[in-house]
């Protein structure tokens, strides 16, 4: 699946493409990537792309996120959440609805967390499972209008000890009318903790799910039209490209379709490299160099980002 992970930030959009990206891989790739040498001539076979598919389809969620996520990668408290939902639109099948994903992103636009909707049910109770292990304490969660309900609220405030950001439209009337004369001087943050110039801040970065993620894996890896849509694959190749995103935001990379075709261009060792896969003596000092080749162009990323306390890990799926 590492292999996997490469080709995808390398461009791939399908298992074919990463079989093609396999098979094109050189024995001193496919070394890093721990193919077994075979053979009386010391040759490293790559997996097929039959192999690829199965793995993609079979291989659990949680399993991969935990694969490839950083060796030694601490997860700190976040400082805000975002949550949304997207369907994969090309996964759907005569007798399956799409593969519905719910992800969550922190202040620094980091997928940390993942998970399938089952086909018969909706967000709603979903977003109550999906941070259930991480620790949130204090952080400002949001969520759209779906996920305005009592038991979310409660969830987040009273088991997680988090603060919670979420729209009342019209269609809660009552809810709504009752916003008006809510006695806010009891509210559970203080003016200062939660400053108007602070609520609009966690309200803008609310949409960055939608336009820097969602968006993103679509425009680049052609999401939509994926016709992947057995087993795991829909979820896993959607944890993949968060992975390839995770990691190009962590060397400060704001453009993304400028930082993949950079990875584009060096195929076999730049993927390898943004993923931490470490190199053999022989090739330590041909290391691909990030900030040379994203920071001219792609930018250095600022605003909420500064916010970060430390790097967050690139775990992406339902952990």
């Amino acid at each position: 699946m590492r292999a996997a992970a490469c080709a995808v930030a390398a461009g791939a959009r399908s298992h074919t493409a990463i079989g093609h990206w396999l098979r094109r891989a050189p024995q001193d790739t496919l070394g890093r990537l721990g193919f077994p040498v075979r053979g009386v001539l010391g040759v490293r076979p790559a997996a097929s792309m039959d192999t690829v598919r199965r793995v993609v389809e079979r291989l659990h969620p949680d399993g991969l996120a935990v694969l490839l996520r950083p060796a030694g990668a601490e997860r700190d408290r976040p400082v805000r959440l975002a949550a949304d939902g997207k369907s994969a639109r090309g996964s759907r099948t005569r007798t399956r609805t799409a593969a519905h994903l719910l992800a969550v992103i922190d202040q620094d636009d980091q997928v940390i967390a993942q998970l399938r909707v089952p086909d018969k049910s909706n967000e709603v109770p979903w977003l109550r499972e999906l941070p259930g292990p991480l620790d949130i304490e204090g952080a400002w969660v949001s969520a759209d209008a779906l996920h305005t309900q009592r038991e979310t609220a409660r969830f987040l405030v009273q088991d997680k000890k988090a603060h919670y950001l979420l729209t009342v439209k019209l269609n809660q009337p009552t809810l709504y009318a009752r916003c008006h004369h809510l006695p806010w001087e009891k509210a559970d943050l203080s003016s200062r903790q939660a400053n108007p110039q602070d609520i609009a801040l966690a309200l803008r970065g609310h949409w960055h799910i939608e336009n820097k993620i969602h968006y993103v894996r679509d425009s680049l890896w052609d999401e939509d039209r994926s016709q992947i849509r057995t087993g795991h694959g829909p979820e896993n190749m959607a944890t993949l490209r968060n992975t390839a995103l995770n990691r190009l935001r962590a060397t400060e990379a704001t453009n993304m379709t400028e930082a993949v075709r950079d990875l584009s261009y060096e195929p076999f060792t730049a993927p390898l490299d943004l993923l931490g896969i470490p190199r053999g003596p022989a090739q330590t000092s041909e290391k691909f160099d990030f900030a040379r080749a994203l920071g001219g162009r792609s930018g250095r990323r600022g605003g909420a980002g500064a916010e970060r306390r430390r790097v967050l890990p690139s775990g992406v799926s339902g952990v």
